[in-house]
């Protein structure tokens, strides 16, 4: 296999070689493609008889790497530009994906061609698939923050993605268009909430979008009793849905089913009747449990802090005042310190959110702006007519 690796390896750099004439191009693309059948028919024997040596966990991933860089080479050598000879190349590495899934690097990296792939059919189909599930009623807001993710993964300029997040995005685009393509009579905006949480899209927009609903569906159930048993019932479903999770958007962060299980539970206790003894003066009844993450809140001290939104405070004594009272949407009471930590780089996502719900106060402001001046120019001149 080693042997073969370094053919391919020796053909893609003769494509590096300046001034190729048409029938040098022309035969390094059909040795490439002879070198592809070569490895394709070996690591079809080496999986498919166990009584060969198969590779090691290790071995492969290293083996895998070898492959994905050759293919970033040629890529470039292509001038970015997909020919038989790369996708013969990429379906090759996509049979080893399938084939060998168990053993795959989480985190490595996608060639850039996977990433072309990925990009081209995700943002050409989902325009598309949003208007058919609004159509669906399926509520907006989610997949604004779906649009959101989409656009910071695929448009800004250096941003790479892991195997796993390929294959959520995958999973994702396949949930979309069953739901879009359902003909059944159902709540399509209740399934579409079912099957995020079953590919586990722990984006903190949408989990705070999923807390909004649940808030404005328990503030139409004015039954004590009934909110307990509508929370206990979404408490049974999230349990149910949780155990089918084999993907997820975001390794590093609680699975989307646990964050909205620990919320429900909250909910479900604060039903409950409030003890005689409890202090409605204490620290916790006075505060402001937000919808922000940790990050969040710090963004949105730091930009509010910027333009002296609170007069005569510096930087510091800001700080203090503004974290006392506020705990994050997990709810988390952050520090002083914690929050004069501004770093933009790491916290692009929290200020785009940020961003997003400033145009909306905004939008909000011109609104009622104009729906005052419509109102003041409607109103009868009482003195002309006196």
């Amino acid at each position: 296999m080693n042997r073969v690796l370094l053919k391919l390896e020796r053909v893609i750099l003769y494509y590096g070689i300046p001034h190729l004439n048409e029938e040098e191009h022309v035969k390094a693309d059909q040795n490439l493609l002879a070198i592809i059948f070569q490895l394709e028919q070996e690591f079809v024997l080496r999986h498919g008889n166990k009584e060969i040596l198969l590779l090691t966990r290790k071995s492969f991933r290293l083996f895998y790497r070898q492959l994905c860089n050759l293919l970033d080479e040629l890529y470039r050598y292509k001038h970015k530009q997909a020919d038989e000879t790369i996708l013969k190349y990429y379906q090759f590495l996509i049979h080893i994906e399938t084939s060998y899934s168990k053993d795959m690097d989480p985190q490595a990296s996608l060639t850039q061609f996977h990433l072309h792939v990925l990009k081209t059919e995700i943002m050409e189909q989902f325009p598309a698939l949003k208007a058919t599930l609004i159509e669906k009623d399926v509520s907006e807001c989610f997949l604004i923050e779906i649009q959101h993710v989409l656009e910071d993964q695929f448009r800004a300029p250096g941003r790479n993605l892991s195997y796993e997040q390929q294959l959520f995005f995958i999973k994702l685009l396949r949930v979309l268009r069953h739901i879009a393509h359902d003909t059944w009579d159902r709540d399509y905006n209740h399934c579409f909430i079912k099957f995020m949480i079953s590919i586990n899209f722990n984006h903190i927009g949408f989990l705070n979008q999923c807390f909004d609903l649940l808030d404005k569906t328990l503030e139409d159930i004015a039954d004590i009793d009934k909110q307990r048993n509508y929370l206990n019932d979404i408490l049974f479903k999230l349990k149910q849905v949780a155990r089918y999770s084999t993907v997820q958007f975001d390794s590093k962060s609680n699975s989307l089913s646990k964050k909205l299980i620990q919320y429900v539970k909250k909910k479900i206790s604060s039903t409950g009747e409030i003890p005689a003894s409890s202090n409605y003066d204490s620290d916790e009844n006075r505060s402001i449990f937000s919808n922000l993450t940790a990050g969040g809140l710090t963004v949105y001290h730091h930009y509010f802090q910027k333009v002296k939104f609170s007069k005569g405070e510096t930087k510091k004594l800001g700080g203090q005042n503004f974290v006392n009272p506020i705990y994050t949407a997990n709810g988390i009471k952050m520090t002083e310190a914690q929050h004069l930590k501004f770093d933009k780089t790491k916290l692009h996502h929290e200020i785009r959110i940020l961003k997003n719900k400033l145009m909306a106060i905004i939008d909000q402001l011109n609104k009622d702006l104009d729906d005052s001046a419509t109102s003041s120019k409607n109103k009868p001149n009482t003195a002309s007519n006196h």
